[in-house]
């Protein structure tokens, strides 16, 4: 029944989960240097865009 398929694809994807991490651990250099491109974007981004939803308002 449902619960029967739930369980069953709970697993598949903890297991997906697991070997994922797993792949990521083995090979730690290449990820560290993708987050620290991703962290280093995020920063020259967080200097570039408005930091304003709303335009100024008009004076006149």
């Amino acid at each position: 029944g449902f619960f029967g398929w739930f369980n069953r694809s709970f697993i598949r994807s903890t297991q997906s989960y697991e070997r994922g991490v797993s792949g990521i651990l083995k090979r730690r250099a290449p990820f560290l240097l993708i987050y620290l491109a991703i962290v280093v974007v995020m920063g020259f981004l967080f200097t570039r865009i408005p930091t304003s939803f709303l335009p100024e308002e008009d004076q006149g």
